[in-house]
């Protein structure tokens, strides 16, 4: 049935279409989107736009069904989705014999799993067209020499670059403790701060954590769904690489740093559990243990991903605690108790306390 619609829509583009397309299709233009190809055609224009529409429709349902996520690739594709809204298709990937992309807002960060026959791509980007929102913040977060740090440790983002007096909680959801279960009290005790339900909320998540944790992420987005929580889901590698080792008398941690791997392959692999596991990736990024380096930060840059540190890591002292604008860190993989119990009693002494989402750090709210 595909490959009929797909003929079907050739036939009728090459029969009747103009000579020159002012734009080029994902695979088929949607529905919104073919009136603005500005062919001049309303019949091919109505015909595209009802078989693409149905292809769409179709394609979606393919998403939700079972099947492996295949062939996951970086891609940055202008595009307009069916509403003519312009963003940016940042991945690639197939279910099924059937295309899909990560379309990302970048005036809002927010990003939506879409099959690549409800888009229609725009070609190069005009030369001078005016940074987006997202791409300053990426801009700020990777390339900003304030930012990254002589050392590597905690580069990127550790508080809001604009004025606000939110703070952005992140629970770091490590494979460390496998066997311990998700610590739920520091959801539970979130929820308190919005008694109307979807507290902001950002999720750290690691590949093998998702997958040695399939009830704990089951009530994660159950929690979701009931509209308790309002997750942003994190990068946090595939396997979390740990190291210690011991230079000029001080421990060091390699984490990401170990050689021979593969920082991309990480990377991907964790959004294909993602995505597998019925999550949508952001923007955000995490690195273990906050080690970073600048060609690291580099590819980041290419993968389109803010990597986010902390200026508010509790379990590391007094001098973590949390203000106006801070990145409040904290383990919820049972590795952190002194942690979760700091976040705890904070929460209870600061009735006041704003939680705010990962793209507040850049927007207002």
């Amino acid at each position: 049935m595909r490959a009929a619609f797909n003929i079907l829509v050739l036939l009728l583009v090459f029969a009747t279409a103009p000579v020159s397309a002012p734009s080029t299709w994902a695979t088929e233009p949607s529905e919104d989107s073919c009136g603005a190809t500005g062919s001049g055609n309303k019949s091919v224009a109505n015909a595209l736009s009802a078989i693409s529409g149905t292809l769409c429709e179709n394609d979606k349902l393919v998403l939700q069904g079972t099947g492996a996520i295949q062939d996951l690739q970086i891609v940055s594709l202008p595009a307009l989705d069916s509403r003519g809204m312009a963003g940016t298709v940042i991945r690639q990937f197939q279910k099924n014999g059937v295309r899909f992309a990560v379309f990302l807002d970048e005036e809002n960060f927010s990003t939506v799993l879409l099959p690549l026959s409800c888009l229609m791509l725009q070609g190069g980007r005009p030369v001078a067209q005016a940074p987006s929102s997202f791409s300053s913040a990426l801009d700020y977060a990777t390339v900003n020499p304030l930012n990254l740090h002589q050392d590597g440790y905690n580069d990127g983002v550790t508080q809001a670059r604009i004025r606000t007096d939110s703070k952005f909680l992140t629970v770091d959801l490590c494979p460390a403790g496998s066997n311990e279960p998700l610590t739920r009290q520091i959801f539970l005790d979130a929820e308190k701060t919005h008694p109307g339900g979807k507290v902001p909320i950002g999720v750290s998540v690691t590949g093998k954590w998702m997958e040695n944790h399939p009830g704990d992420l089951a009530w994660l987005k159950e929690q979701e769904r009931q509209g308790k929580l309002a997750i942003t889901w994190i990068n946090h590698t595939y396997d979390h690489a740990y190291k210690e080792t011991r230079q000029d008398g001080r421990e060091v941690r390699t984490l990401m740093l170990e050689p021979g791997k593969s920082f991309e392959k990480e990377v991907l692999e964790t959004e294909r559990t993602m995505i597998q596991n019925g999550l949508t990736p952001s923007v955000f990024f995490r690195f273990p243990g906050l080690v970073s380096s600048k060609p690291l930060m580099e590819d980041l840059r290419k993968m389109s991903l803010i990597p986010l540190g902390s200026n508010a890591w509790l379990a590391l002292g007094a001098d973590q605690l949390p203000k106006d604008g801070s990145i409040i860190l904290v383990h919820g993989n049972g590795h952190e108790e002194s942690g979760v119990r700091i976040l705890s009693t904070y929460i209870q002494h600061h009735k006041e306390l704003r939680l705010g989402p990962a793209s507040g750090l850049f927007l207002q709210e």
